[in-house]
């Protein structure tokens, strides 16, 4: 999804943390991608930023991560990011 020049990439909070309730699984989630996402050389408020957690149609929590240009998000997405069950997203 792209707006104003920015690629906004969306995953679910609950695959990158074994916490299943509580505001703490949010901040865990978050914690958990950004570390990987730094690993690939790119750093927050400058290549990417967390722009948003809502809940989708089926309740699930999902993490919006808006990235400042497509290269940038296209790069993580073709790496991937490791989820807690061992699955690359």
């Amino acid at each position: 999804m792209t707006i104003d020049n920015t690629t906004t990439l969306i995953y679910k909070t609950f695959n990158f943390t074994q916490i299943l309730e509580g505001q703490f699984a949010t901040h865990d989630a978050i914690a958990n991608v950004t570390s990987q996402i730094v690993s690939m050389g790119l750093y927050y408020r400058v290549d990417w930023e967390l722009s948003e957690v809502n809940y989708d149609k089926n309740g699930e929590q999902c993490l919006h991560l808006e990235f400042k240009d497509d290269k940038r998000a296209m790069m993580v997405k073709i790496k991937g990011l490791n989820s807690i069950h061992g699955q690359v997203i």
